[in-house]
């Protein structure tokens, strides 16, 4: 059959161009089949009535090999749309990997612009991994988009269609693995589970380890007569204050907490905890009222997310000893920003947070980096990050933008040439 008219949609289709055609009956299981694969993704699942059952017919399947080209700009005039049906595909400038590039999966469409403007793509195709592609043919594309108005706005605006999807996905996604109470937006107060635990400055540090092995609990705040937190003393300070340091059990508390300690007004929203918890690589929040003390949120109550903590993600990265750790422990921290946005966090904070993280895997990769060079040993040196990083602007996918500031007492060209090669190794 070299041609059809199905449901108000015609075309006349060369069929010995598509690798494989799903030209089935409806009652067919095939039809059923790709109907419901179809029919849950942007933009098919909104057609107007009969429109998604029509173009089923039309529809070829092709399979490319992980790194198979699947077009580019030297296919020339793009002649059908591909549509992924299992796999990945990554679109960019050219055949090699680029920060900005686009990485569609199942239900996502490609070349949408070049085939609305008659064009060849800008942009090459590739099958990331052995990928399934469904390929509507450019002639059935076109009466599509002059007969299907919901079709026809999804090309004209079709990013920022699928980031609006994405991002609702993104948010059911966090539905899902979040308690409600634990939404970032929320304010601290919906997160206190118990009341705080708290002595004053003269309780002997004999009482205070003993209250906290009762009440099982990380932290005692120290508070002052009016109920003002002072201070603050944690179960590890009990291995590193007491117990080392072989402190006389009737020492008063004064004299071993943590003075001026971390402290958030209730109302302030979690994500605020977080960043501050990240900053200052701590585990608890004394969470005020009016000033005193109204309880205390620990990184456990904060990050009750499935597999990815900040706890744990800080941890990695001073954790670390070799470069490869450090780039797991780098998509941990993605992993974790990706789950803030997905829960509506603004940019401000998100980026805050990323920078924060990314200081500390700087200053981790410094520690590893430096001893493999001499001229790091023998010549003072300040490492400085500019840009976004240093705007505590930094997103996701970014650049780097360095400088380092260097002591020298004799000629400052060795030492320049020196430093550049450890700090090349760095970046």
């Amino acid at each position: 059959m070299a041609g059809a008219s199905v449901a108000g949609i015609g075309v006349s289709v060369d069929r010995q161009q598509l690798a494989y055609r799903v030209c089935m009956p409806d009652g067919n299981a095939l039809y059923r089949s790709t109907l419901g694969e179809l029919e849950v993704h942007v933009p098919f699942d909104a057609l107007e009535p009969g429109m998604l059952g029509a173009l089923i017919p039309l529809l070829g399947v092709s399979y490319f090999a992980a790194g198979q080209p699947i077009v580019g700009p030297e296919s020339g005039l793009v002649d059908r749309l591909w549509i992924v049906k299992k796999g990945t595909v990554r679109g960019g400038p050219g055949p090699e990997s680029h920060p900005g590039d686009e990485v569609l999966g199942p239900g996502e469409c490609f070349p949408v612009g070049a085939l609305r403007g008659h064009r060849a793509t800008a942009f090459a195709y590739r099958a990331v991994a052995d990928t399934f592609c469904w390929e509507l043919p450019a002639v059935a594309f076109h009466d599509l988009l002059g007969k299907s108005e919901r079709f026809r706005s999804f090309c004209m605006d079709h990013l920022a269609l699928l980031v609006e999807q994405s991002h609702l996905a993104r948010r059911a996604e966090a539905v899902a693995s979040l308690d409600d109470a634990a939404g970032m937006l929320a304010p601290l107060r919906r997160a206190m589970a118990r009341e705080p635990v708290s002595c004053t400055v003269d309780t002997p540090v004999s009482q205070v380890v003993r209250t906290l092995r009762e009440a099982r609990v990380g932290s005692m705040v120290v508070v002052d007569a009016s109920g003002v937190p002072v201070g603050i003393f944690t179960t590890p300070d009990v291995l590193e204050r007491v117990t080392l340091a072989q402190a006389a059990m009737d020492t008063p508390i004064r004299q071993l907490m943590t003075p001026q300690p971390v402290s958030l007004e209730e109302e302030a929203p979690l994500i605020e905890a977080a960043l501050l918890m990240a900053r200052h690589r701590i585990r608890h929040i004394i969470v005020t009222r009016d000033g005193r003390l109204a309880g205390v949120i620990s990184e456990r109550d904060l990050f009750a997310l499935q597999r990815t903590s900040l706890r744990r993600t800080t941890e990695d990265i001073h954790a670390s000893t070799t470069v490869a750790a450090l780039a797991e422990a780098a998509g941990e921290t993605r992993q974790l920003a990706r789950h803030l946005l997905a829960q509506g966090v603004d940019a401000e904070h998100v980026t805050q947070m990323t920078c924060a993280l990314n200081d500390g895997l700087s200053q981790r990769l410094l520690d590893i980096i430096a001893p493999r060079h001499s001229v790091a040993k023998r010549v003072r040196w300040c490492w400085i990050s500019l840009g976004s990083e240093g705007r505590l602007e930094q997103t996701l996918a970014t650049d780097q933008d360095n400088a380092l500031i260097f002591a020298s007492d004799g000629d400052v060209e060795p030492s320049r040439r020196a430093l550049l090669e450890f700090a090349g190794e760095v970046n």
